[in-house]
């Protein structure tokens, strides 16, 4: 299995920007917000995808038709410049980033401040002021953004940790009392 390529700002391939422009300018045109992009696979072989994550503004859900409205809407675009992506065929998904959604840019932890998020992190928490010295994975209540990095909740305790060491966040979804299944 070839490794998925997360595309955080530092690892953008000038080929997805022309992508990602392209695909805000459709979102925009279809009621939605272009929320992450990703591309797996590598030049050659099978199992090439480019996958485009939406979302509402305002907390409305991402529906069916909105996916079918983008990838149509973006498919024109790319079927009709087919050297926007080098190599070989890939197939295009259009989806919801879903309920664990990854956090990877600064306004997606501006979107889930209060929300509790499952993290990997390149030091020790330690490093930090943790109590847990050399866990580099938990989880945590993301409580503000500063200038350069997340305040975060880890257990009864409050660290601030810098975006750089961040390599991996996820949204953890909780049901409250009362939610159906």
């Amino acid at each position: 299995m070839e490794k998925v390529e997360r595309m955080g700002p530092s690892a953008r391939h000038s080929f997805l920007e022309q992508v990602e422009n392209l695909a805000k300018e459709v979102c925009q045109r279809e009621g939605c917000i272009l929320y992450d992009l990703e591309f797996s696979g590598g030049s050659k072989g099978r199992g090439r995808m480019l996958r485009v994550y939406i979302e509402k503004d305002q907390g409305d859900t991402v529906g069916v038709d909105d996916c079918a409205n983008v990838s149509r809407g973006l498919s024109f675009y790319l079927d009709s410049d087919e050297s926007l992506i080098p190599g070989e065929s890939y197939t295009l998904e259009v989806s919801s980033p879903g309920l664990e959604r990854p956090l990877r840019q600064k306004w997606h932890f501006e979107k889930s401040v209060g929300s509790k998020a499952f993290f990997v992190i390149t030091q020790p928490l330690g490093d930090f002021g943790g109590a847990v010295a050399n866990q580099k994975k938990f989880e945590a209540t993301i409580l503000a953004l500063t200038e350069t990095g997340l305040k975060l909740e880890v257990g009864e305790q409050e660290l601030e940790i810098p975006f750089s060491v961040v390599t991996k966040a996820n949204l953890i979804f909780e049901m409250t009392k009362g939610e159906k299944k």
